[in-house]
This record gives C-alpha cells, structure tokens and sequence, in this order.
C-alpha cells in the first residue's frame, strides 16, 4: 500500500552521536574501513549504546554520505529505524538528498521515504522480529550478531527487509565460530568477522556468493 503522507522524523528520537561530527573514536564508537583490492572505498564509524546504533558512512570515491539509526529493546527487536542520504555533489552541511524512516512492529513495517518536498510510504508485510538491511554498512551487520547474540543459540536464523529494494525480504544466518568470530550468510555471500568479549565486531570480510560480479571486501576496524 503506497501513499503520501507527512514525516515524523525518526532521527529527532535517535540523536546523531558526536562522531557524526567529529570522525573520531571514543565514547563507544568503532571506525571501520572498507576496501576491495588495494582500494579504500569507504569509511564508517559506528556507535552502539543500550536503545540504538546510529552510524555515519563516507563513500569515498563519490563523495557520497549516509547516517543511519535503530532504535531496538533489549531483546535487540527493532523499534524504529532511520537513513539519511546526501548523493555526490550536494551539500552535506544542509538538508538530506534523501530521509527514509522506517516504524515496526509485529508484523508489519512502514516505510516513509522523503525526497525533496514529495514524501512516500510503504507498508510492507514482515515477520516478528525482522531487522532493516541496507549493503555496505558495518552498523546493520552489527546489529544482525547483536540479534543473534540475545537470542542466546549458536545458530540463529535473522529475517530482514532490505531498505530502498520496494520489500525485499531475506534471512541472515548466523553462525557463532567460538567466542570471538562470527559468519552472516545472506543472499549476496558471506561475512566473516571477528569480535570483541563485548560483541563488537572486529576485522572482517563478505566473500561475495558465487556468480556474483562483486569481488572481496574486507572491513578494517582502525579503532578503538
């Protein structure tokens, strides 16, 4: 079901951290680099507290920005969800190129995507339960093993909803390798990555499924 409507800002509850500003580490946030090859194509530092994980995403070589938000309950079940988008060339001090926020609950996810002045809302049937997904972000991987880990099992099955994919649905299987690494099997391949005692996420890397066009990326965590 699709229609127009007005937005209520999910990021007013999730409140951009200081590193959005900053860059720099500190108060609970991890810096990561992304590479393929011997090029670095993105950097992302990411900030977890008790209720959210917000993080700010540079896409290196376009000149791209994201921020991104959850809020969750202790359970690590999604709440609300926030993006924020400035496309090269814009100007990142001003208003998003594009704001999507997304409310769930047990069995549904409404999607309300602003671009401009025209705004649009989605409603897409999900599982209880259900995470967003958006590819080239540490924060939603992050967020998947935070999920498995209250689960409290070895093996645990995630389902998810991909953002901007008009209601892609999909499921991440988490395998827990010990006590300090971790592998995110999804559609488009695999994540290995290994972790702190805390659940952070350390070094990583997705190996691309096969037939896919993509290549390895690697996650660097430069700190802390």
């Amino acid at each position: 079901m699709r229609r127009i409507c007005t937005i209520i800002l999910v990021s007013a509850v999730l409140r951009t951290p200081s590193f959005a500003q900053s860059g720099r580490c500190g108060g609970g946030t991890a810096q990561y680099l992304q590479t393929t090859g011997s090029d670095t194509v993105a950097a992302e530092g990411v900030a977890v507290d008790s209720t959210a994980i917000q993080s700010q995403l540079q896409v290196l070589k376009v000149g791209a920005l994201r921020r991104h938000g959850v809020a969750f309950d202790p359970a690590i079940t999604t709440r609300a969800a926030y993006v924020d988008i400035w496309q090269p060339g814009t100007e990142q001090s001003g208003p998003p190129t594009q704001h999507a926020q997304v409310k769930f609950s047990a069995s549904a996810a409404e999607v309300v995507v602003q671009q401009g002045s025209r705004s649009q809302v989605q409603v897409d049937a999900v599982e209880s339960g259900t995470l967003p997904f958006m590819s080239g972000s540490v924060l939603y991987l992050q967020l998947i093993a935070m999920r498995a880990a209250a689960v409290g099992r070895d093996s645990v099955r995630v389902p998810l909803l991909w953002l901007f994919s008009s209601g892609q649905l999909d499921t991440a299987h988490v395998l827990a390798r010990g006590r300090d690494s971790v592998s995110i099997r999804m559609s488009g391949g695999e994540f290995l990555f290994a972790r702190d005692a805390d659940g952070t996420l350390g070094h990583g890397r997705r190996i691309a499924a096969p037939g896919s066009p993509s290549g390895e990326t690697r996650y660097l965590r430069v700190c802390p």
